[in-house]
Formats: structure tokens, C-alpha cells, sequence
């Protein structure tokens, strides 16, 4: 706070009360700015995590476990569709069930 906002015996009752206001603007506009300066810092880390990390991950490419693949490349089959990716592959073979029977001893 200014010097000049110190509350003095000597000061009337008017002179106290318009002080009272100026320190209570100083104090709500530097609330203000810290309340945005926090969200500033918030953001910019949520930034930093998203562009370091969450877009590393969903990237594809060399070493990154995903397919460089075009979604218009067409399939060697007549079967395959322009557009469609995975398209000319047969359903997925799984092997029959069996039953588990437990042996009681």
C-alpha cells in the first residue's frame, strides 16, 4: 500500500473513508490479478502436458506401436472399399470354447 493511504489520527471522517475505498479497489484489482495469473499458470501447464505428452502418445509413426496408414489406400481385394480402413480383412478367428470340468480330488 502507498504511504499516502495510512490511515492518520488526524484525519477526518470523510478523508478515512475514502482511503478505506482506495486501499479496498487496490486490494479487490490484486485478487483479481492473481486469481488470473493462476489461471494463466494452470493453462499453460495443461498446454505443456498435452503437446509433451498426450499428443506423443496418439501419434503414429516409427516406434510408436500405431500404422502409418492412409484411410484412402486401396485393398488388394475386389472386396475392398475406398475410405474404410482394415477394409478386405476377414473376420477376426477365435477358437471354440471348451468346457472346464473340475477335478475333484
Amino acid at each position: 500500500m502507498p504511504e499516502t493511504l495510512t490511515i492518520l489520527k488526524t484525519d477526518t471522517e470523510e478523508v478515512i473513508e475514502t482511503k478505506r475505498r482506495k486501499i479496498q479497489a487496490i486490494k479487490k484489482t490484486q485478487r483479481a490479478d492473481k486469481v488470473e495469473d493462476d489461471a494463466i499458470k494452470a493453462q499453460a501447464g495443461w498446454q505443456k502436458f498435452f503437446h509433451n505428452k498426450a499428443s506423443s502418445r496418439s501419434r503414429c509413426g516409427f516406434l510408436s506401436g500405431k500404422p502409418k496408414e492412409s484411410i484412402f489406400k486401396v485393398s488388394d481385394t475386389l472386396e475392398g472399399k475406398v475410405g474404410v480402413t482394415g477394409s478386405g480383412k476377414g473376420m477376426t478367428e477365435f477358437a471354440e470354447p471348451r468346457k472346464f470340468t473340475y477335478q475333484y480330488v
